[in-house]
């Protein structure tokens, strides 16, 4: 079995990469298949999105494919600040890492330097009968405005997620087998082994 990674995000496929390698599963990615696809996410949920995008990829390749989308919510921004299913886009444009960054950076500046918030990923695999199987899962986590140097490509917020019981950033620890480490990350782990191996 080989499986696609629907996305061209290369911090998401080095987290899935890690996942199915530790799996032993054979994956592949769109460039791999010089697959070439604009998918309208047009969903208000990251559920919505997810599922949208999964089953696009599988119609296009049938293939099992797996898919995640994500929602940002900062505590103490005004309803119409919220990133929510628009994380990376602003003003009807795409941010780039530093963008992104710059822009939530000053944005938690202004509700003292730090504050707390939640991603909601929603996790979708298609298994290889064709049945899409949706995770959500919320993670809690610190925001602070000063970000650190190091980056995760494709994973802006890294660098202004901060881990107060360890004193370092996520974008500072989120390498190599460690990625896919603790609760969260776990949580997909079995997610996706148990849709793909049963």
């Amino acid at each position: 079995m080989k499986v696609l990674i629907g996305t061209n995000n290369k911090a998401k496929i080095k987290k899935y990469s890690t996942i199915l390698n530790e799996l032993q599963i054979e994956y592949c990615t769109p460039e791999d298949l010089r697959l070439n696809m604009d998918i309208a996410e047009t969903g208000t949920t990251p559920e919505e999105n997810s599922k949208i995008k999964v089953k696009a990829y599988y119609e296009a390749t049938h293939m099992p494919t797996i898919v995640d989308d994500s929602a940002l919510i900062i505590d103490g921004l005004p309803e119409d600040k919220q990133p929510g299913v628009f994380v990376r886009r602003h003003n009807g444009k795409r941010m780039t890492d530093e963008e992104s960054i710059t822009l939530y950076s000053k944005e938690i500046e202004e509700l003292g330097g730090k504050t707390t918030g939640t991603f909601i990923i929603a996790l979708s695999v298609v298994d290889k009968n064709g049945n899409i199987h949706t995770n959500v899962i919320n993670h809690d986590r610190v925001f602070v405005s000063k970000p650190c140097k190091a980056r995760n490509e494709g994973y802006p917020m890294n660098s202004l997620i901060y881990n107060e019981k360890t004193g370092k950033y996520l974008a500072e620890t989120y390498e190599g087998q460690n990625i896919y480490k603790g609760s969260s990350f776990e949580k997909d782990y079995e997610f996706i082994k148990s849709v793909l191996l049963g």
